[in-house]
Formats: C-alpha cells, sequence, structure tokens
C-alpha cells in the first residue's frame, strides 16, 4: 500500500495588488501562520512614472510570538528581519520577488517602506500550506 500526502492550499493576501504606498509612508500586511506548514511569498514593488528619490525597500519579518500575530510594526520587540530588499530609484523599474517562507515561522508580516518623493505600487501574496491529508 502506497501512502501519499496531500496537502490543502490557499492564496493569502498580505498586501493587495495596486496598492499605493505614498512617498513617506509604511504599508503594511501580517498573516497568522502558527497552524500551516509554511508556504511561498510574492513581493512587487513598481515605481511610476517619476521614480521615488529614495527607493522603497520591502522588509519581510517574522514574529516568535506563541499566541496572536502582533500588531503589524517595524522590527523591533516582536518583530524580525528575515529579509529585505528595494526596487532602486529608475522610473517605472518592476521588482518581483519570491521567498520560501519555512513552516517554523508563526507570524509573518511584509513592510513595504522608505520610498521618498513618489508614491509606489505595491502587492503582497502568500500560498499557504496546511491541512496535509494522508490517503
Amino acid at each position: 500500500m502506497t501512502t501519499t500526502a496531500t496537502p490543502t492550499k490557499n492564496p493569502r493576501t498580505l498586501i493587495a495588488a495596486g496598492t499605493s504606498n505614498a512617498a513617506g509612508a509604511t504599508t503594511r500586511g501580517t498573516l497568522d501562520l502558527r497552524n500551516t506548514f509554511g508556504g511561498l511569498l510574492t513581493i512587487k514593488i513598481t515605481n511610476g512614472g517619476t521614480g521615488p528619490t529614495v527607493q522603497a525597500v520591502a522588509n519581510v519579518l517574522c514574529a516568535h510570538n506563541s499566541g496572536a500575530t502582533p500588531a503589524a510594526a517595524s522590527a523591533g520587540a516582536d518583530w524580525k528581519t528575515l529579509y529585505q530588499v528595494g526596487n532602486g530609484t529608475t522610473s517605472g523599474t518592476v521588482g518581483e520577488w519570491s521567498i520560501p517562507v519555512d513552516q517554523a515561522v508563526m507570524h509573518l508580516e511584509v513592510e513595504i517602506t522608505g520610498n521618498t518623493g513618489q508614491a509606489v505600487s505595491c502587492e503582497a501574496y502568500f500560498s499557504e500550506m496546511s491541512n496535509v491529508v494522508y490517503a
């Protein structure tokens, strides 16, 4: 008899497509991953027709809290930086990244921040694996 593992996969949104991160602002999204087996995170930042004076940066953070997801915030007491990438200042630049997220991560946050002079468009999505069933 052969045993096959079949995970349930769910799309999750941290930052919806086309979200505008105004110059000098910060956009964040969080997920509670305590009952999942990790997944794949994708992030996209698009500069407008006039690039920002200072680039937008995507920070991927995790929290080690066993309880509820902490309030969205920059790296500090709860949130710890896993990954950071910037999109540059050239007009029209599109940056896209994919990052595997380990099953050990309990809480996940994506933060888009740092751009000055101009807004940027951003998004972040997660393909979550959960409920592995053996047949």
